[in-house]
């Protein structure tokens, strides 16, 4: 009846994944390839690392979780098409694949997500140890070689030696 199996729908799926663009959502391919294959009306796709994704109306909804691994990692939640309750058993198993298929590519992207995000916090980290690095030497050792300077310069003029002289200037130098 025009609608694909669901290895066509799967197939489907992971050329549009495989071709995205740096800007393509993947749980937006998802979302959409569901509703595609089996010509419905509306969804949402959720998960932790991204804004829930609507597609088209929602109303009655029935739940896909997206498990990896045994872990589930995102929930499409999928409505039937208008005038159905539900979802036919042909329906399920091409929504079932085309999960099982979508959940690497998932996964693949909040590990992305989680990687550019611990990147942010390492920079951020590191720019503020080089803040509080240059605090402590500006509010720290500045007055302490200035001070040692100033007693080098006293005892140079008090002995004459040449040893606090140059003790002196180093300090200056530092």
């Amino acid at each position: 009846r025009g609608r694909p199996s669901a290895n066509a729908a799967v197939a489907r799926m992971l050329a549009k994944l495989a071709g995205r663009a740096a800007g393509d959502s993947v749980p937006q391919i998802v979302l959409d390839s569901a509703a595609e294959a089996v010509f419905l009306d509306g969804g949402t796709i959720t998960g932790a690392w991204f804004n829930p994704l609507t597609r088209g109306d929602v109303a009655t909804e029935h739940a896909f979780p997206v498990l990896y691994r045994g872990h589930e990692i995102a929930e499409l939640t999928l409505s039937p098409r208008r005038g159905e309750s539900g979802f036919t058993a042909r329906d399920r198993r091409v929504i079932a694949e085309l999960v099982v298929h979508a959940a690497p590519a998932l996964y693949a992207d909040r590990t992305l997500a989680e990687l550019v995000e611990s990147r942010a916090r390492v920079v951020s980290a590191r720019e503020e140890e080089r803040r509080r690095l240059r605090r402590d030497l500006h509010d720290d050792l500045g007055p302490a070689l200035s001070g040692l300077s100033l007693s080098a310069a006293a005892l140079a003029r008090r002995t004459g030696l040449t040893e606090a002289a140059e003790l002196h200037e180093d300090i200056q130098q530092a």
